[in-house]
């Protein structure tokens, strides 16, 4: 193994101990050969989804705070309770 090869498997280590701990790949249910690709191909899946739900997440908070503060500067602008400097 060259050095490319230790810095890639030392990226993918911490994951793969994630995906143990937490998506149950640590003890197999399923029987046979085609039950252990099952059960690391739903476990990757479910660590994708939760990649995915992270980013989405975020996403919604930015568009939450947009619209809030749209509506909040559109709905306050014309009274006397922002600072002279927003209105």
């Amino acid at each position: 193994m060259n050095f490319i090869e230790f810095r890639s498997r030392a990226a993918i280590e911490p994951i793969i101990g994630h995906l143990k701990t937490d998506h149950r790949l640590a003890q197999n249910y399923l029987q046979g050969e085609q039950g252990i690709q099952i059960n690391a191909l739903m476990a990757a899946t479910a660590w994708n989804l939760k990649k995915l739900m992270e980013i989405l997440k975020e996403k919604a908070k930015r568009l939450f705070r947009l619209i809030f503060i749209r509506y909040f500067l559109s709905e306050y602008a014309s009274t006397s309770l922002l600072p002279k400097a927003y209105s």
